[in-house]
């Protein structure tokens, strides 16, 4: 069931979501060509800790797959989500990452996701993170009360491939603040008579979800490598993904993980 917040949860969803924003600009501030993602990963291993959090992701278990094993997921050019920190991948100038951080404050979370380019990207590398970034805050500004989700979720579909780009519709938006995976699910495909009950769900007060658009420079589709959690695009080309937690309000929204 959709689980709407009560005042009292909102505020520990609120510092939880404070927490990852805050990780997220320790993160910016220290990528550069020569960090491993292990690096990447341990700066966020001790910003939790530091910040009086836990990772919602290290340990996280899904299906028969064995936990996860890191305090991020930090995914690099064509792996789209699920990267784990590696001694061995070493970054240099112009290649494209994505970090996700989960945090867990007094059992609340929050959970959001930035790509960046070390160093100077080339033309289309810079116009895909930016255009992606674009869609999900446009896709903010979309929710209020009332606003069926569908709606967004085909907004997102139409505006990544009116620009020519795959989109990843293999993983979703979803909701979030009382564990990490909550209803509704927040897809980035257009609804279908097959799929629309999915995604047949109005906005809500009290609702607390993110969106993350995925887009890549070629095929949306996804293969999963031999360990079982990094997920990389089929053709191996360079994919971008965003996500921000939100409060839909009486009036709108309210992005939490800024």
């Amino acid at each position: 069931m959709i689980q709407i917040k009560t005042p009292k949860q909102i505020e520990g969803i609120r510092v939880a979501c404070k927490v990852v924003a805050l990780i997220h600009d320790k993160v910016k501030n220290r990528l550069a060509p020569g960090l491993t993602t292990y690096q990447v990963d341990n700066i966020v291993k001790h910003s939790l800790r530091e910040l009086g959090a836990k990772s919602a992701f290290l340990k996280y278990r899904q299906g028969n797959r064995p936990p996860f094993p890191s305090y991020s997921c930090v995914s690099v050019n064509e792996e789209v989500v699920h990267g784990i920190g590696r001694h061995d991948k070493v970054l240099k100038e112009g290649d494209v990452i994505t970090v996700d951080v989960g945090a867990i404050v007094n059992n609340y979370f929050g959970d959001a996701a930035f790509t960046s380019i070390i160093g100077k990207g080339i033309p289309e590398v810079v116009k895909l993170v930016e255009d992606t970034k674009s869609v999900l805050l446009q896709a903010i500004l979309m929710s209020k009360p009332g606003v069926l989700i569908h709606d967004i979720s085909g907004f997102i579909y139409d505006y990544g491939k009116s620009r020519g780009y795959g989109i990843i519709t293999d993983y979703y938006g979803h909701g979030v603040g009382l564990s990490l995976h909550e209803p509704p699910q927040i897809p980035n495909f257009k609804p279908t008579p097959g799929n629309v009950h999915l995604i047949n769900v109005r906005l809500l007060p009290g609702m607390t979800i993110t969106f993350e658009p995925m887009f890549s420079l070629g095929t949306g589709e996804t293969r999963e490598l031999s360990d079982d959690w990094t997920v990389i695009t089929k053709d191996r080309s360079i994919s971008a993904h965003w996500e921000h937690t939100i409060l839909i309000t009486e009036t709108g929204c309210e992005i939490l993980t800024v």
